[in-house]
């Protein structure tokens, strides 16, 4: 069945990114209320620090080589070492 006519908005949006099942479905969870969706940041940053990690715990790099590498400064790289 063709619902193309329903999808209108943001809903479209959904559909076009996600498609329309997908939309559909969100549309019978939240349909009728505000839906707050966050940016990736917080995702993308976490990743970001277990990469640096990673990279120092396999050794052989210091401090100083991360925060160039990652175009960081030395004490944010240390802040991200030590959580």
């Amino acid at each position: 069945m063709d619902f193309a006519f329903f999808f209108r908005g943001d809903l479209k949006t959904i559909a076009d990114v996600a498609g329309p099942e997908a939309a559909l479905k969100i549309a019978r969870a939240f349909g009728g209320t505000t839906l707050y969706i966050p940016t990736l940041d917080a995702y993308e940053r976490a990743k970001r620090d277990a990469a640096i990690k990673a990279e120092y715990d396999r050794g052989g790099i210091s401090v100083r080589e991360l925060a160039r590498r990652w175009k960081m400064s030395e004490r944010r790289m240390t802040r991200i070492l030590n959580r």
